[in-house]
């Protein structure tokens, strides 16, 4: 068996994996709750009495397959330390969005929900061409998945920290206002957990109200009430991420499609389908005949993270 991992900023999720990446013991902490990533798997470990032979930890920040520290949580481990605490025989790392790619291949179509309009109804995902994939969580996640013969490549990037540009004037406000706090105006600092709460605080300043959020998920809450404010930024939210998915589609050549993906996106369903993501996605002259054809989808499986760390072959750089 094979420890899996899937390490974001908030949550933690551990599995055991056979050798056909079948998961049991999907488990899932509160990272908050541990001091180091050690501690977390120990925990795990002790609640199943079991010993894997073999571990793959996917998370949220920049890895070697030796090493790693987390972006957004101040953890940071070696191969070396797990295999001497945990008696694993071989362990590595990898970044979670590259997780993310890798279990593509391995997911049906059951598990990805079309997000689409009448001009790209037919657009379909194409895995024998380049494939997108981000996604807002605690921060933002980037990755490519490229085809090579009957195998694939999964390339971790640093996506999410590229610069993110306004397309209308209350965007421009709402940047503009966070740029006087000395907020950088990047992907991650707006199409995330607290970005969402940026943009709903930002409209709050312009329209001098009082905010009535202090996380992310309290502004869709708000929102799903009927709170006018908390709407528009959980449009804009959608509408700044359908900007950076055209984006990143075109500068990767992502032809074979953009998957959504992260711990947000599932609860905004209706928001996404109905809202001015896919307009925005192709609102990119003069090439929106280019972004047409390209099928925009989102992960709907539950942990994508942990089935792509099962498939992570330990002493090479691709997964099957």
């Amino acid at each position: 068996m094979r420890l899996v991992a899937d390490i974001g900023g908030t949550h933690c999720r551990f599995a055991l994996a056979d050798d056909e990446g079948k998961l049991s013991r999907v488990e899932t902490f509160k990272a908050a709750n541990y001091a180091t990533l050690e501690q977390a798997v120990e925990t795990y470990l002790n609640a199943g009495n079991c010993q894997p032979e073999t571990a793959c930890l996917a998370v949220a920040g920049p890895t070697t397959h030796q090493s790693m520290v987390m972006t957004n949580l101040s953890w940071h481990s070696s191969s070396a330390q797990l295999n001497s605490r945990f008696g694993f025989r071989l362990s590595a790392f990898i970044n979670d969005f590259e997780a993310i790619a890798l279990s593509i291949p391995a997911l049906e179509a059951a598990d990805f929900l079309p997000v689409a309009n009448a001009q790209s109804n037919s657009a379909q995902l194409d895995l024998t061409l380049p494939v997108s994939i981000l996604g807002p969580g605690t921060g933002l996640g980037v990755a490519q998945l490229i085809p090579s013969g009957k195998h694939f490549h999964a390339i971790a990037t640093e996506g999410g920290h590229t610069s993110l540009q306004a397309a209308t004037h209350k965007e421009q406000a709402v940047f503009a206002y966070w740029q006087g706090r000395g907020i950088a105006l990047s992907r991650e600092s707006f199409l995330s957990g607290p970005g969402l709460l940026r943009l709903y605080t930002g409209l709050c300043a312009l329209e001098d109200s009082e905010c009535a959020a202090d996380s992310g998920d309290s502004v869709s809450q708000l929102a799903a009430r009927g709170d006018g404010l908390a709407a528009q930024a959980l449009d804009m939210f959608l509408s700044l991420l359908g900007s950076a998915a055209g984006d990143q589609a075109l500068a990767c050549g992502s032809r074979g499609g953009v998957i959504l993906a992260g711990g947000i996106l599932p609860k905004m369903r209706d928001q996404l389908l109905n809202g001015r993501f896919r307009e925005r996605f192709e609102a990119k002259a003069p090439m929106q005949h280019y972004l047409q054809r390209i099928a925009t989808n989102l992960i709907v499986h539950p942990n994508p993270g942990l089935l792509g760390a099962s498939r992570r072959t330990l002493t090479g750089t691709s997964g099957d």
